[in-house]
This record gives C-alpha cells, structure tokens and sequence, in this order.
C-alpha cells in the first residue's frame, strides 16, 4: 500500500489539536496536584504559626504570675508551719487568722481561702470552706515523698468562679503525718488574668480557620469555663500530649488538631501539673475558595483553547484556500498560458504566499518569454 495523504487544512488542524489537547491534561495533571499540595501546606504552617502564637502567650502569662505567686507563698508559709501542731491540738480552726495576712495582686485583697485536710488516699478528712475539693493522684504522689512538716507550694491550679469572681486558685500543702496532709487554698483575682484568658478564647470568632482553641488542666477539664470541654480526637490527642508531655498532631484534609503540653520549671518548694493547650483548624473555606479558583482558571484555559482551535481551524482553511488557489493558477497557466486574477492569493497577507507569487510570476514570464521564442 502506498503512503496515505491528507490535505493541508486536515493536517495543520490534526497537528494543532494534538497540541491543545496535550497542553489542556498538562494543566490538568499540574494544576490540581500542585494547588492541594500547595494548600496542604500553607495551612499546617498557618496552623503551626497560631499554635505557637498561643502557646507562646500562655507561657509568658504564666510567667508573669509566677512573681504574684512567690507573694502569695511568702504569706502563707508561716499559716502552713502552723498546721500540724494545731492539727493534733484539735485546734486547727485557729489558722482561720489567715484571712488576716492581707495576699492581695495588684491591690486587691484575697476573694476568699480554704483549709482541707486529707488521708493518703485523697479522702477529705476535715474543711473549712464550702467551696469543695477533690485531691487528685497526681497531688498525692508529689506528697508521698514530703516528710512529716515538709511545705510544697502548687503553682496555679485553676480559673475558677468563686462567688461571681473569677478567681485563680493557689495551694500550699504541708505533711503532718505519713498519712495525713493538709492544703490552705487562696482564691485570688486578677483582672489581667481574666482579659488575658478572654482574649485567647475570642481567637475563633476572630479567625475564621480556627474552629476550637482551649487550655486544659491536667485531668483534661477546661481551665476556667471560657473554654469548651474536650471530646472526640482533640480529647485523645490531649491525653496523648499529657502521657508523652510533648505535642501530638493530627492532621487530615483541611483540618489539623494539635494537642501541646505547657509546663514551667518547678521552682524549688514548688510543683506544677502541666496544663495542655488544644488548637482545631479548619481550612475548609479555604480549600473550596482554592478549588473554585482552580475550576475559574481550568475553566479559562479550556475556553481559551477552544477559541484557539477554532482560530486555527479558520486559519488552516485559509491556508488551504490560498494555495488551492495557488494551484487553479499553476494548472491554468500549464493548460491556457493564461494566469488567474491572483488578488485573493495577496490578500492572504502572509508573506511566504506573496513570495511564492513573485517568484511565480517571474517564472511564468520566462516561460512565456521562452515560448514566443521558440514560435517566432
């Protein structure tokens, strides 16, 4: 079989089409990959970047509580020696007189104050307060090791609501037997704690891609009520993060949780059960703004290319028509010695095609010129 031919107009439209189409799943095949790697991650940089914002603010505010904290201990310290000797008196009543040792922050006096004694099992075995109090194995192991007499301060437990106040909670415990201690808690408020605390947990309302952000006390529970209870993944993660005592992530899609432990040095006399802040992203508007903008573009490409392909499907039928005009011109000349009106030949505007007249022309004449010789 002989080599197949095909026209002029078929073949540049073919060879065209091949490229729009090879073109068009390149960006196909690029575009999407690329923009959900490129999104996957920017948002765990984002996430990464407010996790350690947060993490970054707790810490200095804890740190700068800890100088109120050393004011609050100095205070207590001699109540706390007390304690043992008018334990076995039956007179522990007595160290209610701390009420008078004026722990004030910032100028403002105690809210209120606490004593509880309890066994070696965390059972409460005597209180002076109504607000009530659960000892936890943690507290418990830190004073297995204490001696009769020995004082350990524990530094802040929580955010609590004490009588409409927002109060934070300072412990002083001291041994009085090996199965006995007891605890003098301080509700203290401090307005810069309260807006500090606030502002953290405004940061969903401000930020559209975090969806929940919380500090937790060691058992998990919200410290204060600003923040919403742990359940689900981030409830796993925090525990996780308590075990290890360091961060745990999980990401998947457009959402990642973090889980990170925040814990200060323990100053000597002092102890601290390390408090867990939990972040949620969720970029998901995000990613639908992303794709619809990859679908706008995609969508502008093929549009793109289908104008294309029909411009030179026009221009490849202009070639065409060109030089099968071209080519009536030639046979005429052959059979007549006549050439066609070749105006439309230039008017194609393409300056090869023009040329190719000239030259044609010049070829044309000689012919002619060549004829009448030989006749004559």
């Amino acid at each position: 079989m002989g080599k197949r031919y095909e026209d002029l107009e078929s073949y540049i439209f073919r060879r065209i089409a091949i490229i729009i189409g090879v073109l068009g799943m390149a960006m196909l095949v690029f575009i999407i990959p690329v923009s959900a790697i490129i999104a996957y991650r920017m948002t765990g940089k984002v996430s990464s970047a407010v996790e350690e914002l947060v993490r970054s603010n707790v810490i200095a505010y804890l740190q700068a509580l800890d100088g109120y904290e050393r004011v609050i201990e100095d205070r207590l310290k001699p109540a706390l020696e007390e304690i043992p000797k008018l334990y076995y008196k039956n007179r522990i009543v007595m160290t209610l007189d701390i009420q008078n040792l004026n722990v004030a922050l910032s100028g403002e006096r105690a809210l209120g104050y606490g004593i509880y004694v309890f066994d070696t099992n965390g059972r409460i075995l005597f209180e002076t307060s109504p607000v009530g109090m659960k000892i936890d194995g943690y507290t418990l192991e830190v004073l297995k090791k204490l001696k009769p007499g020995e004082i350990i301060f524990e530094r802040v437990e929580d955010v609590v609501d004490y009588y409409g106040k927002k109060a934070f909670v300072k412990n002083g415990y001291v041994k009085i037997s090996s199965d006995k201690a007891a605890v003098i808690r301080v509700y203290v408020s401090w307005s810069d704690m309260d807006s500090f605390v606030s502002s953290i947990s405004e940061i969903p309302n401000e930020y559209d891609f975090v969806e929940n952000i919380g500090v937790y006390k060691y058992n998990l529970k919200p410290f204060g009520d600003w923040f919403k209870p742990l359940s689900g993944t981030a409830l796993k993660l925090a525990k996780r993060a308590v075990e290890t005592g360091s961060q745990v992530q999980f990401r998947k899609l457009t959402r990642s949780v973090f889980a990170d432990p925040i814990d200060l040095p323990a100053r000597p006399g002092t102890f601290s059960k390390p408090l867990v802040m939990v972040l949620t992203t969720n970029f998901m508007t995000f990613r639908n703004a992303l794709w619809i903008n990859t679908v706008v573009f995609l969508t502008i490409v093929v549009v793109s290319m289908r104008i294309l392909h029909f411009e030179m499907k026009d221009f490849a039928k202009r070639i065409n028509k060109t030089l099968h005009s071209l080519l009536d011109a030639v046979n005429d000349f052959r059979e007549k010695k006549v050439l066609l009106d070749t105006k439309e030949i230039e008017d194609s505007g393409i300056k090869e095609f023009r040329e190719l007249l000239i030259h044609f022309y010049e070829m044309a004449q000689d012919i002619t010129a060549y004829v009448e010789m030989l006749e004559s």
